[in-house]
């Protein structure tokens, strides 16, 4: 078994921090999180599409029925389809093309054999505000709900 064999269904963990003194250390509750990245998403007017690989959805959903105490949400980073425009880069700023939105997604598992089209919001645009937002009721026991 090599490490890349090693697929718990998700690709990091976010969790706040504070200062203690001279230190920081982590508080509260944590979210993870699954990304993907994709120049195959449908902008439309008011949502993103995108046709997630069944194992990934089944993951997210399987873990939300399953009520863990850390929720599992789904950041979708959507790339120009012209790859100069996914990294620019200068001495002033780094800039990556494209939105970030955020997800979490609720429904029954799927007996599809490839994907499943998802449709995230437009307006859940993956920002700091919104990470800390998320990050907030978790703590408060309000979200997810």
């Amino acid at each position: 078994m090599s490490y890349f064999d090693l697929d718990y269904g998700f690709d990091g963990t976010f969790r706040s921090i504070r200062a203690r003194g001279s230190r920081l250390v982590t508080q509260g509750l944590a979210i993870d999180f699954q990304l993907k990245a994709s120049i195959n998403c449908i902008i439309e007017p008011e949502y993103i599409a995108y046709d997630l690989e069944v194992k990934n959805y089944n993951d997210l959903i399987e873990r939300r029925l399953s009520n863990s105490g850390i929720p599992c949400i789904l950041i979708l980073k959507t790339l120009p389809t012209n790859r100069d425009n996914w990294l620019l880069a200068s001495e002033d700023s780094l800039v990556l093309g494209g939105g970030c939105y955020w997800t979490y997604l609720n429904g029954e598992l799927s007996t599809n054999s490839k994907t499943v089209r998802i449709r995230i919001a437009r307006n859940q645009l993956f920002l700091p505000d919104s990470l800390q937002w998320m990050l907030n009721n978790v703590d408060l026991g309000i979200w997810p709900c």
